[in-house]
């Protein structure tokens, strides 16, 4: 990683602290593993008490008119397969720590539901976009 990624990363990591929440630790834990694999993970305790009931709690999107449910996981994986875009729109950078992937899915989930009520007629790109735009700048 360049000196000038490492600083970025750092910098993110601050700002990301600032606007931290509790419960971003369930959200790093779930996206480390694909949704199958997260019972077994839980099994082994490999994952946070209470990561695979928040990870596989259904959340409903009201997308232009139609009703959209998916569990928490798939919302956090940012990807919509109606899309021209080929590729998710993660609201974070590769290179970023893991503690800040975790505040910024945290985050980005919520402000997913919130921007989704305020704006129903939007798409869901529109939706990750302006997401993804907030997260990278």
């Amino acid at each position: 990683m360049s000196f000038i990624k490492t600083i970025k990363a750092g910098l993110r990591t601050v700002a990301g602290l600032a606007r931290s929440c509790p419960g971003w630790e369930l959200d790093l834990a779930m996206i480390q593993y694909r949704e199958s694999d997260l019972p077994r993970a839980a099994e082994k305790g490999l994952l946070p008490e209470g990561t695979l009931e928040y990870a596989m709690k259904i959340l409903e999107l009201r997308i232009q008119g139609k009703t959209v449910a998916k569990t928490r996981w798939k919302w956090a994986q940012f990807e919509n397969s109606e899309s021209t875009f080929p590729f998710p729109r993660f609201p974070y950078r590769s290179y970023d720590s893991d503690r800040t992937k975790g505040i910024i899915i945290h985050n980005a989930l919520l402000d997913l539901v919130s921007l989704n009520k305020a704006n129903p007629e939007l798409s869901l790109d529109e939706l990750y976009s302006i997401i993804q735009d907030k997260y990278w700048r």
